[in-house]
C-alpha cells in the first residue's frame, strides 16, 4: 500500500525557495540530496496529513523522518478502518444513533496534537499506556467519554462499550 508523504526541498535561493520532490526520486538519487545538503545549504521538510516531521539537514535524518511520516500514515489508515465499524460497535451497547456524529476515532498522537499536551485527552492517553487509537465522545468542546485501544477487535469492542456506557 502506498502512503502519501510530501517532501519539500528548501533551498536558500530566493527564486525557488521550496520544491516538492517525490520519494522514488530521493531513493534513486541519494547523491542529489548529498549535493543539496553539502553545497547548497538545503534543508528538507517532511509532511503528511497536514503535519510536519521536522526540518532535516542530512540523508540519515531524511530517511528517519520519512519513515516516521509513513508510520503515522499507516496508523491513520488503521484509524479510518476502525471508524467504519464505530457506529455498529457503539449502537450495539446502547449509544444513541443521533449522537454518533459527535464521536471520533483517531490516532492517540493526532488527538494529543489536536487537544494539546496538557489536556484531559492527553492525560487519559498517558494513563492508559501505549495504545495507538482513541475513541471518544465530545460535545460543545467538552470531552465526555474517552477510551484508547490497540489495533485489535476485542480492545475496539471494549472501547465501544466504555464510550457507550456514558449514555447508560
Amino acid at each position: 500500500m502506498k502512503y502519501h508523504v510530501d517532501i519539500h526541498l528548501i533551498l536558500p535561493d530566493l527564486k525557488y525557495p521550496n520544491k516538492v520532490i517525490d520519494l522514488p526520486f530521493i531513493e534513486s538519487n541519494p547523491e542529489f540530496l548529498n549535493y543539496c545538503f553539502e553545497h547548497l545549504s538545503a534543508s528538507i521538510s517532511i509532511w503528511t496529513g497536514g503535519r510536519s516531521f521536522g526540518l532535516v539537514n542530512s540523508i540519515p535524518e531524511t530517511y528517519i523522518a520519512i519513515q516516521r511520516a509513513i508510520n503515522v500514515e499507516k496508523q491513520r489508515k488503521r484509524a479510518e478502518h476502525w471508524e467504519q465499524y464505530k457506529c455498529i460497535g457503539l449502537t450495539r451497547y446502547g449509544f444513541p444513533k443521533d449522537a454518533l456524529w459527535l464521536t471520533e476515532i483517531t490516532t492517540t498522537e493526532d488527538a494529543i496534537t489536536f487537544y494539546g499536551k496538557g489536556s484531559v485527552m492527553a492525560e487519559i492517553i498517558h494513563q492508559e499506556g501505549d495504545k495507538p487509537f482513541v475513541l471518544y465522545y465530545h460535545e460543545s468542546g467538552n470531552l465526555h467519554a474517552i477510551k484508547t485501544f490497540r489495533d485489535d477487535g476485542a480492545e475496539f469492542e471494549y472501547a465501544c462499550k466504555v464510550v457507550a456506557k456514558y449514555w447508560n
